[in-house]
């Protein structure tokens, strides 16, 4: 492959046209972590099977005899990959298990040593193992070779060396007492380099027998690396920055010197002497040259400082070193943001610079970026909403796959593919599922059924086939009033999650469906707002209405409704004041000062109505009120004064009062309410467009004092959230689901929730009668305060939520 010198504008959205033709593009995942079905296929065990039950308090109580399933899910994973429009998928081969008819990039050894072999000599711990290993491989190469182009050989020599024989932290969790005080055998500074040295010989036979298979013809073949990025931790400190050049040779060249020059690195030896193994000339002549490109797994940098004395009856790789790795560097920089585990800090120029470090001291030989992803800690048992608005993995991926971008076009680096870790959450080794990389969610607790996140979707958009070089469909800067086109078909969708949320709005669609079929239109009265109280149904009733609800759903399809978007104007005054009712609780204020005052901003804010009613009933209502501005306003004082009043935690308490007093020039209250069975589709265009009126209103409104009181840094939300009565003590009988501990009547507001700096619930004294499936919920007011800088990644939130 073949590319030349080429801009890069990162201001620019960019996606599958712009990489070079033949860029692959997939997700990484190994046997082990995703398969589970461990007795059955005749698969026998791995030294990852032993350790994790013989030891399960070193891997969180976990183990990976189902893990995922992917055993039997395969088809249908592989489907999820088919539909984000991946086009390339990374497995490993397990050795306890040959895995038939799956194609793309096949890792041989992804660190499940048979357990026989383990016991017989000690797995790697002996040079026998080579010629296993070269058996092993040439089964694969003729059973798959015709299929199977890219291979790896080895998944990341060093963790597997380190992990599992210094630090003891990973199967088979061997190293010396001073390291780990759970080990129960090892030698810690001397093991890792004689499993490293037999991998790479390993490595060595894999590529001969590779290379001898007539099966194998126009195939490639490497190992995949894992080296983080080093920076010095004082870039004037002369040692410092000789201490992040060395780190880079043990942890890169360690494995990949002897791929080259058939030998390791001048400083390893010096540094390690004579623990450090050495090649025969026959095994270094093999070495040189093994690979047909260079695989990548980097998820992190950190910054590298000198350290001088270090304690030599306690050797181990790190201490050989001489480095101490920091997360920040003198100035108190830190690197990068972190993830879910201490070490997984995002730093994408660091991949970057290891590709271009390669690049330099290697020849230019061609790479794949054969891992790259973000975890996040695992704190729920079930799918939320935020899990899946995985925003953080979002960006990781985009600002890594932009720097491979630069690598390649700027600085001439030949990157043939990326993949992403990983499809799935899965078993990430002994950290068992306490954290979780996958671009989809896995509810571990409900069947492992998967849900796509933020990310996946993403990838699906940016992978996309586009006409014409088309990057992306053009921004419209200013939402039109009065939307252009006909008559609109919009299906409605419940806008909650819960069983109860969708029987209601089912029933409430089955409402608002009979009344457009009358010939008077709809009073506001009639519609079913968040706030009204809703009648009680016997069990026989509510069977019935949803009966009748599912056979209108199938009978009349999409539901037709012309919904449109205006000025707020003094006629809407009824339909906005009721859906507004109960704003406060069952508090006796001057909500109709409050309307007027909404109603009386015709610049910002939003009505959304049924076109051609001729009562103008009012389905929603948005806007966003400066406290300052009506700070003397009676219905300002009394909001003010409820919210104090109901804020009930001292934490908050005190911001609270600062907000509505001393900050209240810089807040906004962000009033939405609206019907229950207002179409979801409506939402994105609705939030944008009262955003963007407040960005226009800063510069558009006449006098100086009315452009700043939209110059909002904080949004103050007041609305209601359904709470789990003791949720502590409600266990679910045999064949019910967990019940939810929060339902939320609108879905955006647990996005604002997630997005705000603090919030506080107080129970509600107006509780709606709802039906049977809510009896263990009582209705509580939630307030919300969210950074006005944060409103972009709402709205990213949001579209993505509704697509």
């Amino acid at each position: 492959m073949t590319q030349g010198k080429r801009s890069f504008d990162k201001k620019k959205s960019f996606g599958r046209a712009d990489f070079p033709q033949g860029f692959l593009f997939g997700t990484a995942s190994s046997a082990y972590q995703y398969e589970g079905a461990v007795k059955e296929g005749s698969r026998g065990e791995s030294i990852w099977d032993t350790f994790a039950r013989k030891y399960p308090e070193r891997n969180c109580h976990s183990n990976a005899d189902e893990t995922i399933d992917f055993y039997h899910r395969y088809k249908e994973d592989i489907q999820r990959m088919k539909d984000i429009n991946m086009d390339s998928f990374r497995f490993s081969i397990s050795w306890v298990r040959i895995l038939p008819r799956i194609t793309p990039l096949a890792t041989l050894f992804h660190w499940d040593t048979p357990q026989a072999l383990e016991e017989e000599y000690g797995g790697f711990l002996s040079e026998n193992i080579t010629m296993d290993f070269r058996d092993f491989a040439n089964i694969c190469f003729e059973e798959f070779g015709d299929r199977v182009k890219l291979w790896l050989t080895i998944n990341e020599p060093w963790v597997y060396s380190v992990g599992g024989y210094d630090a003891g932290r990973k199967a088979p969790g061997r190293a010396s007492k001073y390291m780990n005080d759970a080990a129960t055998a090892g030698k810690s500074g001397h093991e890792a380099y004689i499993v490293s040295h037999n991998l790479l010989l390993s490595h060595a036979e894999a590529v001969e027998a590779f290379r001898n298979c007539h099966n194998c013809k126009d195939g490639k073949i490497g190992m995949a690396h894992c080296p983080l990025w080093y920076e010095p931790y004082d870039v004037t400190c002369d040692e410092d920055v000789e201490a992040a050049e060395r780190a880079m040779e043990f942890m890169f060249g360690w494995h990949m010197n002897p791929t080259v020059h058939g030998d390791y690195p001048e400083v390893m030896k010096k540094i390690v002497g004579k623990r450090l193994p050495s090649f025969t000339e026959s095994q270094s002549r093999k070495l040189k040259g093994s690979f047909d490109f260079i695989g990548i797994n980097y998820y992190s940098s950190v910054y590298a400082k000198n350290v001088d004395e270090v304690d030599p009856d306690k050797p181990f790789w790190r201490s050989d070193q001489h480095v101490e790795w920091k997360k920040q560097n003198k100035a108190g920089k830190a690197i990068g943001a972190q993830g879910g585990v201490e070490w997984n800090l995002m730093y994408p120029q660091g991949l970057r610079k290891v590709l271009n470090y390669a690049k330099n001291k290697y020849g230019n030989p061609k790479f794949i970026i054969t891992e790259n992803g973000h975890c996040d800690a695992y704190e729920e048992k079930k799918p939320k909403l935020y899990e899946l608005m995985d925003m953080k993995r979002t960006d990781y991926h985009k600002k890594h796959i932009s720097n491979v971008h630069q690598a390649i076009y700027e600085d001439g680096v030949q990157v043939d593919g990326y993949f992403a870790w990983s499809l799935l959450d899965n078993c990430e080794w002994n950290c068992g599922y306490e954290i979780r990389y996958g671009l989809f969610y896995v509810d571990y607790e409900n069947g492992l059924k998967r849900y796509p996140k933020m990310s996946a979707m993403w990838f699906k958009e940016f992978l996309k086939e586009k006409d014409d070089d088309k990057i992306k469909k053009p921004q419209v800067k200013r939402m039109p009033r009065r939307p252009s086109g006909g008559r609109r078909f919009i299906k409605h969708q419940p806008l909650a999650f819960s069983p109860f949320m969708r029987s209601l709005a089912l029933a409430s669609r089955r409402k608002l469906h009979r009344h457009q079929q009358e010939d008077d239109s709809p009073r506001s009265e009639e519609l079913m707002s968040f706030d009204q109280k809703l009648p009680t149904l016997s069990k026989k009733e509510q069977k019935e209405q949803l009966s009748d609800s599912s056979d209108e759903e199938d009978s009349q399809g999409d539901v037709q409704a012309d919904f449109e978007f205006f000025d707020p104007k003094p006629t809407d005054f009824n339909g906005v004041k009721i859906l507004l009712k109960n704003y406060l609780d069952d508090k006796e204020w001057d909500l109709s000062s409050f309307v007027d005052l909404v109603l009386e901003q015709t610049t910002v804010g939003t009505v959304v109505k049924v076109a051609d009613d001729e009562d103008e009933s009012v389905f929603a209502v948005v806007s966003a009120l400066n406290l300052a501005r009506y700070k003397e306003h009676k219905c300002f004082r009394e909001l003010k004064e409820f919210l104090l009043q109901v804020c009930s935690e001292k934490s908050v308490a005190k911001d609270l009062g600062v907000m509505l007093e001393k900050k209240a020039h810089d807040v906004g209250i962000l009033v939405s309410q609206r019907v229950m069975n207002l179409p979801p589709q409506l939402l994105p265009p609705l939030y944008d467009g009262l955003f963007d009126e407040v960005s226009w209103a800063t510069e558009d409104e006449p006098t100086e004092e009315l452009r700043g009181s939209f110059r909002f840094k904080w949004y103050l939300l007041v609305t209601k959230i359904y709470k789990l009565k003791n949720p502590k003590q409600r266990k679910p009988r045999r064949g019910e689901e967990e019940e939810e501990e929060t339902v939320f009547l609108k879905p955006e507001d647990e996005l604002f929730l997630q997005l705000s700096s603090w919030s506080f619930t107080y129970p509600m004294r107006s509780q709606l009668v709802t039906s049977h499936e809510m009896k263990n919920y009582q209705l509580m007011g939630l307030v919300m305060a969210v950074e006005a800088k944060r409103i972009p990644e709402f709205r990213q939130m949001l579209n993505s939520l509704i697509d």
